[in-house]
């Protein structure tokens, strides 16, 4: 049975995404490891960005610039043996998600 690298090294996976360099505009960038929907070994990264990190009209261009980056300097498919998919949101969007439905 296959298990990919990022799943069984879990701690050296974060580690390396840990050590990824970014711009000072992405506030964070967490890792989860999981399976997508055809049932490959997959990691799900959400990426926040500062609320004013980019003026409207340029937000594909840098956050296409952000995940070549993050496959670029982790190579998560041939290195680690997971899919990478992306999940962008700015600090106000994740505050409102932590905050009860009734607020």
């Amino acid at each position: 049975m296959y298990i990919a690298r990022a799943i069984a090294q879990q701690p050296q996976f974060h580690a390396a995404v840990g050590a990824i360099a970014l711009p000072p505009e992405v506030l964070s960038l967490t890792a989860r490891l999981d399976t997508d929907w055809n049932g490959n070994d997959a990691v799900f990264f959400q990426v926040v960005l500062r609320d004013d990190a980019v003026p409207r009209a340029q937000l594909l261009s840098f956050t296409k610039q952000i995940s070549q980056k993050i496959i670029n300097q982790l190579d998560p498919n041939q290195e680690w043996g997971v899919w990478p998919y992306f999940d962008f949101l700015t600090q106000s969007e994740l505050a409102r998600m932590k905050q009860p439905a009734w607020a």
